[in-house]
């Protein structure tokens, strides 16, 4: 006969982080607060980056810091808006996708070398059919629903 599960029932084996989050167990009652410092301290980076660098408060989409909102989104945006207009080899040409960037932004664009494989335009060309503004957050939301779904396993 095989052994059974000590503590519990058959079929109720505990997992690894059993009792990690649990405070009334000593594993989770050393852990809790650190668990809620960390917790804390994400929730502040996350709105001090937010508001630093996603908040629109200037002409050529300008963000608190100077950049263009999203830094780096702008040439996502400008990727999309080439592959539509049906000039995606014009990606792998800095000039062209800087030149593009400036055009819709309205301001100077940093260089930003196009390093990623044509498929991704799949997904960018129907992004830019919305103003920068809310492809921006658009594409925000499909990211970190994304890691969200491969953090939690899904």
């Amino acid at each position: 006969m095989g052994q059974g599960v000590s503590g519990g029932e058959a079929g109720s084996a505990r997992t690894p982080c059993a009792g990690l989050f649990d405070l009334r167990s000593p594993r989770g009652a050393l852990r809790a607060p650190l668990v809620w410092a960390l917790v804390s301290a994400a929730i502040v980076y996350a709105w001090t980056g937010v508001q630093s660098n996603l908040v629109v408060v200037g002409p050529g989409f300008a963000n608190r810091i100077g950049n263009t909102a999203g830094t780096d989104f702008a040439a996502f945006y400008a990727a999309g808006v080439l592959a539509r207009e049906g000039r995606a080899a014009a990606l792998y040409d800095g000039t062209s996708l800087r030149a593009t960037h400036t055009r819709l932004v309205g301001r100077h664009a940093a260089d930003y070398p196009w390093a990623y494989p044509p498929p991704i335009l799949l997904a960018l060309a129907p992004l830019s059919l919305l103003p920068f503004v809310p492809a921006l957050w658009g594409w925000l939301a499909l990211t970190a629903g994304g890691m969200a779904a491969a953090a939690t396993g899904l």
